[in-house]
């Protein structure tokens, strides 16, 4: 399940900070701090990997210009959170609707309306698998890491190599794995529309870089697989904000 928010600036040229994935991810985490408050710290599990399994998308506004290093708002802004537990997107949804403002470092924003989507059964088929396209609303992140002498190594994978699909397909194996998913199947993820230059987003997060790819790609797999990927985000990061897709028509 995502809810889709929309939200207008407090005053006329709002200025919101460019790294502002940290400050998006810890006002979802407020929203359980009386309901669940261990929502931060808890996960799903599979071997030695936890998985929040929620994810959100970057924000968007008609009237948002980049100057300085910070974003100039004009006009009312949107973001979506998805939630693979319906528990979890039930008491967001709840919480959310006693909001009434709230801020983003220094930015203060003013709720405007909050809705629920869920996935279009019908784009989703009505065989076993689904076939569909999606585009990213948040960059998907790919990595590997390495140890070496001098320490461990972050290695970030663009949609022009074979490992950017593979390891976004097994880290969905493990996240379905993760909620009680046990059907092994094949899952395909390939590209559509991607420039590998491009579609490149270096994000700030807190005090390091992530380096994460936006575009179009298509999705070939289980229906359980699916609602996974779209509820929960597909590659690494998810609750930091990356790997939060939208399914488009094909």
């Amino acid at each position: 399940m995502r809810i889709k928010i929309t939200a207008t600036p407090k005053t006329k040229d709002m200025c919101l900070p460019v790294a502002y994935n940290h400050y998006l991810q810890a006002f979802i985490y407020s929203l359980f701090k009386e309901d669940m408050p261990d929502f931060h710290q808890n996960g799903y599990h599979y071997k030695k990997r936890t998985f929040k399994n929620f994810t959100f998308s970057r924000i968007t506004s008609p009237r948002m210009l980049l100057n300085n290093n910070r974003w100039h708002i004009g006009d009312e802004i949107v973001f979506f959170i998805s939630f693979y537990d319906e528990k979890a997107a039930e008491t967001a949804i709840l919480n959310l609707m006693g909001v009434k403002t709230f801020r983003l470092g220094s930015a203060e924003f003013k709720i405007k309306t909050i809705k629920t989507l869920f996935p279009d059964e019908q784009q989703l088929g009505h065989q076993e698998k689904s076939h569909f396209n999606f585009m990213t609303l948040s960059p998907i992140v790919v990595y590997r890491t390495q140890e070496k002498a001098s320490g461990k190594e972050t290695i970030y994978f663009s949609p022009d190599k074979c490992e950017f699909y593979e390891l976004i397909t097994s880290n969905l194996q493990r996240k379905a794995k993760s909620v009680g998913i046990q059907a092994e199947d094949e899952v395909v993820i390939s590209p559509v529309n991607v420039d590998p230059e491009k579609s490149l987003a270096i994000v700030k997060y807190k005090d390091y870089y992530i380096k994460g790819h936006t575009g179009i790609f298509n999705f070939t797999g289980r229906k359980e697989y699916a609602r996974l990927a779209l509820d929960a985000g597909i590659g690494a990061k998810n609750a930091q904000g990356f790997g939060m897709i939208r399914m488009i028509g094909n």
